[in-house]
């Protein structure tokens, strides 16, 4: 091989050096295999505790493996989904050492992988089977996060896949794998929809009867009347206007929270639970099915009746008793934006519902933070809840009736209203009409227009 054959091949070994490095360390020859797993002793059968905690949003949550359920050992064992848990062990069994971006402490800050980092453990026992810091997804790559194994420098660009045996697709961007990516920033920030029930109570048709709110305007109680009519009965005997009684209804109808704050009986204290800033009791008309009696045995010779003939069943109801102490609003975290942390005001309450079915009761053993905007009905005055008076319609006559149209009199010259007319002088009774110069007999009066 010539000298200059010699020096073309080192550069062209150099190019696709820097060319790999750049992409992540990615190599083209398919005997070289996946990069190592970057937590090679993980065992998602084996993990019992996964550890959230740290992080902008500064919570920590515990979740507990109990038998073949998981449950959020930091909020009293509220039921957590199981599926959620493991898709968690999937993806962190999937991580790997590869797409390495920096290792200076300077981009540990941009990336948000130092004490900004939400923290992620998985523990067998004792013993962490992993444990890494999760920081932003990188600019326009939804799919991926910045990942930092706790205790190294090194920071990964990850894309972690739900399904790594699902047939890829082709990417459509140097950063995108061409897999389906996992939200890890949906699954290790805050407790929500993906891990747990938001869903409190829901009194879906229910028809609302009674209404008792006890607040800082004091006890207010307001009982229907008719489809669309509603009372007042305390703290005085008046019509309610029934637009402020239903932003109550509304507003409670189906509450849902943001967060599990504990066993009602372990927390109410530590959030004011135990000495409410509000109270509402709303008592429900539930409809329910009927119990089917047992059918007879057809008498025979007995025709069967017409479908037409048949009596519907008549409708059963019962009464709903739900009540929602609502203790002072307190700040959380909720989210990251431009870099900095972004806090939302919630509600802490606590529910109890009679009758419950069992899941329902369960709920109600826990004590929750709910959005605020459940809960500013609470802010209403009084009057507000009392029947607005209806404006009476002006008469003719009235300042203000018939206003625009051109009263009678000459054009455009208006009369004062009520202005009495002159009267013309009378005349004498028989008194012979004067016929008008140069007109002879038969010419009429003025009055007749001739």
């Amino acid at each position: 091989m010539s000298r200059t054959n010699i020096v073309l091949s080192g550069a062209v070994v150099a190019l696709a050096a820097i060319y790999f490095g750049v992409m992540g360390g990615k190599s083209s020859d398919p005997t070289s295999g996946p990069a190592p797993r970057l937590f090679p002793e993980f065992n998602k059968q084996a993990a019992d505790r996964i550890v959230l905690s740290e992080g902008w949003i500064k919570s920590s949550f515990t979740i507990e493996r109990v038998g073949s359920d998981w449950v959020l050992a930091s909020a009293g064992g509220y039921p957590v989904k199981a599926a959620t848990a493991g898709k968690l062990l999937d993806a962190v069994a999937q991580l790997r050492a590869q797409n390495e971006v920096s290792s200076t402490k300077a981009f540990h800050k941009e990336a948000q992988v130092d004490e900004e980092g939400r923290r992620v453990q998985v523990f067998r026992g004792e013993t962490a089977m992993a444990d890494f810091r999760v920081g932003r997804n990188p600019k326009g790559s939804y799919q991926e996060f910045f990942i930092r194994k706790e205790g190294s420098d090194t920071v990964y660009r990850t894309s972690t896949l739900l399904n790594p045996d699902a047939p890829r697709r082709e990417p459509a961007a140097p950063w995108d794998t061409g897999g389906s990516g996992f939200s890890w920033d949906t699954f290790v920030q805050k407790i929500g929809v993906e891990w747990i029930e938001t869903e409190i109570f829901n009194m879906g048709d229910s028809e609302v009867q009674e209404l008792l709110l006890e607040g800082p305007e004091g006890t207010i109680k307001l009982l229907r009347k008719g489809q669309d009519e509603w009372t007042l009965e305390q703290p005085e005997a008046a019509p309610a206007d029934t637009d402020a009684v239903h932003s109550v209804t509304n507003a409670l109808r189906y509450l849902s929270c943001y967060d599990v704050l504990g066993k009602a009986t372990e927390v109410s204290s530590s959030f004011g639970l135990d000495k409410p800033v509000g109270t509402v009791t709303l008592v429900a008309k539930k409809k329910v099915e009927k119990k089917k009696e047992e059918a007879k045995p057809p008498v025979p010779g007995e025709e069967e009746k017409k479908d037409e003939e048949k009596k519907e069943e008549e409708e059963e109801f019962v009464l709903v008793r739900t009540v929602v102490r609502i203790g002072a609003p307190i700040k959380r975290a909720d989210r990251m934006d431009e870099g900095k942390v972004v806090e939302n005001e919630y509600a802490p309450v606590t529910v109890s519902v009679e009758p419950a079915d069992e899941k329902l009761a369960r709920r109600c053993e826990f004590a929750f933070l709910v959005n605020t905007y459940s809960t500013t009905f609470l802010k209403k005055k009084l009057e507000e809840f009392r029947q607005k008076p209806k404006e009476p319609e002006k008469k003719e006559g009235e300042e203000g009736a018939g206003e625009g149209e051109t009263p009678p009199g000459e054009p455009g010259e208006p009369k004062e209203p009520g202005e009495p007319k002159e009267p013309g002088e009378p005349k004498e009774p028989g008194e012979p009409k004067e016929p008008k110069e140069g007109c002879g007999d038969g010419c009429g009066d003025e009055a007749s227009g001739g």
